[in-house]
């Protein structure tokens, strides 16, 4: 498979791809060597195939979050890795809502370290980046739209 210039959203659609062979064409070198980092796949020489291996080991986890975020990324996890498309839309909006009704428990943690934990809780790529960009825009001061059901929801 040749893929020629994809952004990140393209980059995570290959998640779990069961091909012989991928080769990425770069177009923005920051996103694909993240996606490259955290997927660590097999890279394709002219003249052999080698597994990619990071230019610094890291062997550091994330650090711990506070105000039980912790605990809601780890059940957000193990809800999204029961489905075989990931992060259903109802735990979306318990995020939102959270998020939303509980501004004090986000507002000391980067959207940095919420997608640390999230990749070291081995969520799919697309998931990652939709609870970083939820936090991300809370921290830009916007609001949610959340079905009823869980406007008040707060873990």
């Amino acid at each position: 498979m040749l893929f020629a210039w994809p952004d990140r959203k393209h980059l995570n659609d290959l998640w779990g791809i069961d091909a012989d062979a991928l080769v990425v064409i770069e177009w923005n070198t920051e996103e694909t060597q993240e996606w490259i980092e955290d997927n660590q796949p097999i890279l394709l020489l002219h003249d052999r195939t080698t597994p990619y291996v990071p230019d610094e080991e890291e062997t550091t986890h994330a650090e711990p979050l506070p105000n039980g975020i912790d605990r809601i990324l780890e059940y957000v996890a193990r809800m999204a890795a029961g489905y075989s498309s990931g992060l259903k839309w109802n735990e979306v909006d318990k995020l939102k809502a959270d998020m939303m009704n509980r501004p004090d428990r986000w507002k000391p943690v980067t959207v940095e370290q919420v997608r640390a934990k999230c990749k070291e809780l081995g969520m799919r790529p697309n998931d990652v980046d939709t609870i970083a960009d939820l936090l991300q825009r809370r921290k830009d001061g916007r609001s949610f739209r959340v079905e009823p059901s869980y406007r008040n929801f707060h873990s």
